[in-house]
């Protein structure tokens, strides 16, 4: 091999390996996207409903995941991954797939009620003073 084109071969060579790097591994087979749970801690209230899934799997294999709740009197958990606030507390809720598990903590909130006072009308309701007395006539035995 000459001297000439030996330059040419690893001048095309070389410019081809710094084409190829450049493209950051397109041409090469990515790995498979890690499996993890939608949310590792959630906050729900009394009686709300919140859906939990596995990111990164086929609906298919959605299908195959098993769903458990470690407390089931804070947190019951459908076998789609719905979850419902039962009672204020703290549940993990497991989720297992091929044998491998994936937790989240869920918080479970008191509904803060809020007592509003009815409307007073003033001109039709009558105070009694005593529990004898009606609104206009009196039916005291003592009358």
């Amino acid at each position: 091999m000459s001297k000439k084109l030996f330059k040419k071969v690893t001048v095309t060579a070389l410019s081809l390996a710094l084409c190829l790097s450049s493209l950051g591994g397109a041409g090469v087979a990515q790995g498979k996207k890690k499996i993890a749970i939608s949310a590792k801690r959630v906050t729900i209230k009394v009686g709300k409903y919140r859906q939990l899934k596995l990111k990164n799997l086929s609906k298919k294999n959605q299908k195959k995941v098993k769903w458990k709740s470690r407390n089931k009197k804070v947190v019951k958990v459908g076998k789609h991954g719905k979850i419902k606030g039962v009672r204020k507390g703290r549940a993990y809720v497991i989720a297992t797939f091929k044998k491998k598990k994936y937790k989240c903590l869920v918080t479970v909130k008191k509904v803060q009620t809020t007592v509003t006072a009815a409307p007073s009308d003033t001109a039709s309701a009558e105070v009694s003073a005593s529990p004898y007395e009606t609104a206009g006539a009196s039916t005291s035995p003592y009358a």
